[in-house]
């Protein structure tokens, strides 16, 4: 979480920085860290920044009864709750993750100057099918995009970089969160998968319904923007966090051509940022990296 050094100059027991901290564990010791969406809020003490924790609401659980399933097979209604259809002019483009009530994540190269109008986007969301035909679907409007700015091949197409392909959408209005509609966790502060750890990438990959590839598959086309999560235990119940967002690859599954995800862990003091400084802000947005208040 953070830390407040002792002898710091300035360093009052009700310094911002202090109850800042006695906060962030007061909100561990009620809700644990899996209830917390982790947003990275940088506080200057003097010479020092810490993390805080901003508690959205419960995250990362299915509601659901799970069914196992193994291999890059259909997914069940409410299996991924967290997942979304991102659709421009009501067609599927990407996939995202639903990140609070009022915010999704997605890739930034889901967001090119000809999809930059954004009363066209729609988020589709509670359903496996990425149309809506399903009694739990909600479609949602979105109010506004932030991109990465630094995502090198929206400055120049023919630069091979895809690095910091990450982007947030907030929706019109809150969602009604139920059993379909669930938001997923935000990592840890440089939080890895550990070694022979198991993750999960969900997508539509030019399907129409929605499945879920495990070990040895690969996300495809459509599935660009969609989660890739793992379960932790830092909580008491097991959650599923956010750790990469499908981002590039070549083909689909090839041999010694693994997909490419973006690692979320690294770009929480964006997400942050850009969450608090366009929070009241409709369109489209771009921004480079994380500013402190």
């Amino acid at each position: 979480v953070g830390f407040c050094p002792t002898g710091s100059p300035g360093m009052s027991i009700f310094s911002r920085c202090r109850v800042a901290a006695a906060v962030a564990l007061i909100l561990i010791i009620l809700g644990g860290l899996g209830a917390a969406v982790w947003h990275i809020e940088y506080l200057h003490c003097k010479w020092f920044v810490i993390c805080t924790l901003s508690i959205a609401v419960d995250c990362g659980r299915r509601m659901l009864p799970e069914e196992r399933i193994v291999g890059g097979v259909d997914a069940r209604q409410g299996s991924w709750p967290w997942q979304v259809s991102l659709q421009y002019d009501g067609v599927h483009q990407c996939g995202g993750s639903i990140i609070s009530d009022r915010w999704i994540i997605s890739a930034a190269h889901c967001f090119p100057e000809r999809y930059r109008h954004v009363s066209r986007w729609r988020v589709l969301m509670g359903t496996i099918y990425n149309t809506p035909i399903s009694k739990n679907v909600v479609i949602a409007e979105v109010k506004t995009v932030v991109y990465h700015s630094s995502y090198l091949p929206f400055v120049d197409a023919n630069i091979d970089d895809n690095s910091r392909d990450i982007a947030v959408l907030a929706l019109t209005k809150p969602l009604q969160l139920t059993d379909y509609i669930q938001p997923v966790c935000l990592p840890t502060y440089g939080h890895r998968l550990a070694d022979g750890q198991m993750g999960t990438v969900t997508g539509w990959g030019n399907m129409e319904k929605l499945r879920y590839e495990k070990g040895g598959t690969d996300s495809c086309q459509g599935d660009s923007g969609g989660p890739f999560v793992a379960s932790d235990v830092l909580s008491k119940t097991s959650r599923y966090r956010l750790l990469g967002v499908v981002s590039w690859g070549t083909g689909c599954a090839m041999a010694k051509k693994p997909g490419v995800y973006t690692r979320v862990s690294r770009f929480l003091p964006w997400i942050s940022t850009a969450i608090r400084m366009y929070e009241n802000s409709p369109g489209v947005h771009k921004m480079a990296r994380a500013v402190t208040p």
